[in-house]
């Protein structure tokens, strides 16, 4: 494919839309580690040059794609708890576990935005998406305030600030790698496993029950 500059704001989001496609397609395969923007540029019309246009490193990229799942969990959640605002507490829970092991990916991201992603990206674009996140957060806390009326504004925040926490602590100790599995039957280690769903539903219906006493 031939590189054309983007010349109107649609089409530079069509270059953008490339870039993260290109990207997840390359996400899926291999480790975050072993991605650059050569293997990216590879996927798609641009030269490694081209792809300076647009971002700076592949963190840059990945602060888009990180945005991009996360509309996709809340758009989820929204459709999932249309109309629920009587929701029992366990199916609450139950269905907010269940959307966190469904969006994987942005989980993994989240573990490595804080010491790897941020670190890697200028201060304009980690700016722009701490704002977009930011709205979006809002639209994700409606949701808890909706399906938990009886919790106020402050508490609301809270649980979603422990379910964060939460989640990305089960799920880097949760879902090893092959080879992560591998030194863990080797190491005659006694620890157990947890399963994600169990652990993470444990962990927040102690908070939450905590918070609506």
């Amino acid at each position: 494919m031939e590189f054309q500059r983007a010349r109107t704001n649609q089409n530079r989001e069509k270059r953008w839309e490339e870039l993260i496609n290109s990207t997840i397609e390359l996400f899926h395969k291999i480790p975050y580690s072993k991605i650059s923007l050569t293997k990216i540029a590879k996927n798609t019309s641009f030269t490694r040059a081209n792809i300076y246009q647009y971002a700076s490193s592949k963190e840059e990229i990945f602060l888009k794609i990180i945005l991009k799942y996360f509309v996709s969990w809340v758009k989820y959640l929204e459709k999932e708890t249309l109309n629920r605002n009587n929701i029992k507490l366990n199916d609450f829970i139950n269905l907010w576990c269940k959307s966190v092991k469904r969006n994987r990916e942005l989980f993994h991201l989240f573990i490595l935005l804080k010491f790897v992603i941020e670190e890697n990206v200028k201060l304009e674009p980690l700016t722009a998406f701490k704002a977009d996140l930011s709205l979006h957060m809002k639209s994700l806390q409606s949701v808890i305030k909706n399906c938990l009326p009886n919790l106020s504004d402050k508490d609301v925040y809270r649980f979603f600030n422990a379910q964060y926490y939460f989640a990305i602590g089960v799920r880097s100790v949760s879902d090893p790698n092959e080879m992560q599995k591998k030194a863990h039957e080797l190491s005659n280690s006694d620890y157990i496993l947890p399963e994600f769903h169990d652990e993470y539903f444990d962990h927040l219906k102690i908070y939450l029950n905590g918070l609506l006493k």
